[in-house]
């Protein structure tokens, strides 16, 4: 039995590897202050309080912000307090 492992043996070690093998999160960020950072919350603001308004159409705001999904606006409205 030269060579050989235990079965306790076996499973510390292939858990060691399939932890060392699996890939890391990097986390990523948070896309709203990303975008903030990017655009301005003055400018979000105001986009976003045109649009409401109707003095700017949504598809036009969504393209000054680059976002695509009505659900991204509401939220960047909701965060940015436009």
């Amino acid at each position: 039995e030269a060579g050989r492992r235990s079965d306790d043996e076996f499973e510390q070690a292939y858990e060691a590897e399939r932890q060392r093998l699996q890939p890391q999160s990097s986390g990523g960020g948070n896309f709203y202050p990303a975008l903030m950072a990017r655009v301005g919350r003055r400018f979000a603001q105001a986009v976003a309080r045109n649009a409401a308004a109707g003095e700017t159409l949504y598809r036009d705001a969504y393209g000054l912000l680059g976002i695509k999904k009505t659900a991204t606006f509401n939220e960047l409205r909701a965060q940015s307090g436009g």
